[in-house]
């Protein structure tokens, strides 16, 4: 619910805590590479996007900007070695999994573009 509610008051930076926290959750409590994982994962990834963006335009340091990036890619990676296990086809099958999620995102419109962008490339 966390995770949630700091993206719709639009704090990238907590959502992006709580998503992760989601994540460690599932990780430790459901059975190795269940679906949730990615779902988590990418949830996480937009925020971190979202956060990189803000970072950038509040003209933070550099290295907070990349490390959210970085991050972000990070989680990507994870979503898709979990929706290859679970559900197999590649990352083109993961893309047209989540397409409308990212594409029609409520919150952080821009980073799930972008977050499309890099899943679907």
């Amino acid at each position: 619910m966390s995770a949630e509610a700091w993206s719709e008051l639009g704090d990238a930076r907590k959502a992006a805590a709580a998503w992760e926290q989601c994540l460690e959750w599932a990780q430790a409590h459901l059975p190795p590479n269940d679906e949730n994982e990615a779902v988590y994962a990418i949830h996480a990834a937009v925020c971190r996007l979202a956060a990189a963006a803000t970072a950038g335009k509040k003209k933070a340091a550099k290295s907070v900007q990349q490390e959210d990036s970085d991050q972000a890619a990070a989680l990507l990676a994870r979503a898709r070695e979990v929706h290859e296990v679970a559900h197999g086809g590649g990352a083109a099958w993961m893309a047209i999994r989540f397409r409308k999620e990212l594409l029609e995102a409520k919150f952080f419109p821009k980073a799930a573009a972008q977050a499309w962008d890099l899943i679907s490339a």
